[in-house]
């Protein structure tokens, strides 16, 4: 009889189990098939992830801890570093209003206003450069171009472009500006334009000369900024997370091939030129972000649902939790802010500390310190409901 009830027991927890485990995976089919709501978690998550690792790395390539492979690439190559505008671009992208209002002509003089702290910026960082002497690479972007300069020009020419055509046609605008820019890459001899100059010596004779690789790679960044657009697009559509998860999935491993294909018999990737093979790794490698903080976030849906009593468990049409910390909301609210303050930082401890000499437990404790007073600065401002966007 004892083993009778023993047996009655193991069978009761058996299905009991069996029944959690099927209600698990129904909930989860839910929020699968359930569209998405108007906030995307997800893509929040993202574009903090990327200003924040781009604030790692400006200051933390200046100390020995700082793994070398991650630093940029001199004219070909892929390292953590060269990811860093190219990401900005397609985060800008995703985002921007063309994205939202796609029937809606862009705006010339609200993109002129618009970008104007950019140029703003990079005016002050050249002329700190010059005035402070700090240590740039002019096979970068050039000898007066900088980062602000490609990022205001990409959003002009843009809204120019769109102020023409329909932003429709973002998709077919990207394709044919990145294939008329590698056929004068390899073929009409930009390439030894931008790596020579016009003398093919590598001097650098007047503004466009001395500025070669920041006005040239533009077209790659537009380029990019199209394909970003249409991402975006893709994002923001009504639909639920399994086709969302396919989609992106799907852009992952076609825009992998392609740089396979590409690396092989065009050209390999080059961030000082924005190629066709940088266009591809930097559509792979954004995707392939975006893919990974869309599954965590489903993750995390399916493990709220599961774990909520079933008085509080929500239903299958409210879904979303809350997924954002609040240090990600401060991020993305002042983008701008953030990157411009962790130049400013860079650029004290460069001034005060040799950095080349530092020591390994030196330069983390450094990178912490300075990461900690980034956060805490911009956290302050979002707590406190400071506004630094008055443009």
């Amino acid at each position: 009889m004892h083993q009778k009830e023993k047996k009655q027991r193991r069978t009761g927890k058996k299905e009991e189990l069996g029944s959690v485990t099927r209600s698990y995976w129904k909930d989860c089919f839910e929020i699968l098939t359930v569209d998405m709501k108007d906030v995307r978690p997800f893509i929040s998550n993202f574009r903090a992830f990327v200003n924040i690792v781009t604030a790692v790395c400006i200051l933390g390539v200046d100390f020995q801890v700082f793994p070398r492979r991650f630093g940029k690439c001199e004219t070909y190559g892929t390292g953590l570093m060269d990811t860093g505008v190219g990401s900005f671009v397609i985060c800008n992208a995703i985002v921007s209003s063309e994205v939202r209002n796609s029937s809606k002509k862009s705006s010339l003089s609200k993109t002129i206003v618009s970008t104007a702290p950019l140029w703003i910026l990079g005016l002050i960082r050249l002329i700190s450069i010059r005035n402070l002497d700090y240590q740039e690479h002019a096979s970068e972007y050039g000898v007066h171009w900088n980062f602000f300069f490609t990022l205001a020009m990409v959003k002009i020419v843009s809204a120019i472009v769109l102020t023409v055509v329909s932003s429709r046609l973002c998709l077919f605008l990207s394709v044919c500006i990145i294939s008329g820019y590698q056929y004068l890459l390899t073929s009409a001899g930009l390439m030894d334009f931008i790596i020579y100059g016009v003398k093919g010596d590598g001097s650098r004779n007047g503004l466009i000369d001395a500025n070669r690789e920041g006005i040239c790679s533009v077209m790659g960044y537009l380029a990019l900024y199209f394909i970003g657009v249409e991402i975006g697009k893709q994002l923001f559509s009504k639909r639920n997370y399994l086709s969302l998860y396919c989609v992106l999935f799907a852009l992952s491993s076609v825009s992998c091939m392609l740089l396979y294909v590409c690396q092989i018999f065009v050209e390999p990737v080059s961030r000082r030129t924005a190629n066709l093979g940088y266009f591809l790794w930097m559509i792979f490698f954004n995707c392939l972000l975006l893919t990974s903080f869309l599954l965590m976030e489903i993750i995390m849906l399916c493990n709220h649902r599961f774990f909520d009593t079933h008085e509080t468990k929500p239903s299958s049409s409210d879904h979303t939790v809350h997924l954002i910390s609040q240090l990600v909301n401060a991020v993305n609210h002042h983008g701008l802010v953030y990157f411009l303050l962790a130049n400013l930082l860079t650029g004290m401890v460069n001034m005060n500390v040799e950095t080349i000499f530092a020591t390994h437990i030196e330069g983390f404790i450094i990178i912490t310190l300075y990461m900690f007073i980034l956060s805490a600065v911009i956290y302050t401002f979002s707590r406190f409901g400071i506004r630094t966007k008055i443009w």
